[in-house]
């Protein structure tokens, strides 16, 4: 994503906004119908090294590597999905004050006709969660560094997500 491809407001705190081109009147009405939010946690180790998911077969295209987390379910917060999701996903209970809140991701899709807002949050790798740490959805799971994460296949939302931890990194070295 270029920085002419990103915009960043201010007064959301972390906003970022992929835009590709202009869409269509209809898009922009419908696409605002059908929000769907999710919620991706960054988990880093010592080394500032991320952990990231195989998931080949999950999407219609090639975009095979993410983060891990998913969509809200019902009324719950960005928080609670994230906590939801890694339990669900790895088989880690988190706590609240295990997260960092990042920043907010926002993707249009004209092909599916919705808006995706996603949370970001960022958590430190703790040694006790080698020993419950298991890929229970996906195939795979590795440790890489943020440069790496940029020559894998995914959304545009996760560079911009490696952008977020990239920040969170510089201002907590």
């Amino acid at each position: 994503v270029s920085s002419s491809q990103i915009r960043r407001s201010r007064s959301e705190g972390m906003r970022w906004k992929c835009e590709k081109r202009q869409k269509p009147v209809l898009f922009l009405i419908l696409s605002r119908l059908m929000i769907v939010p999710y919620s991706s946690v960054i988990f880093y180790n010592t080394e500032k090294q991320v952990l990231i998911q195989d998931r080949r077969n999950l999407w219609r295209d090639d975009k095979e590597w993410s983060f891990f987390g998913g969509r809200a379910e019902g009324n719950e917060t960005p928080l609670e999905t994230a906590i939801r999701e890694i339990e669900e996903e790895i088989h880690i209970r988190l706590q609240p004050e295990d997260l960092a809140y990042l920043g907010r991701v926002v993707r249009e899709s004209v092909l599916e006709w919705r808006t995706t807002e996603g949370s970001v949050f960022i958590a430190s790798w703790k040694p006790e969660y080698d020993d419950v740490f298991v890929v229970l959805e996906w195939a795979w799971s590795e440790w890489v560094t943020l440069e790496e994460m940029r020559q894998r296949k995914t959304y545009d939302a996760q560079f911009v997500m490696v952008g977020f931890a990239e920040i969170f990194f510089s201002q907590n070295a």
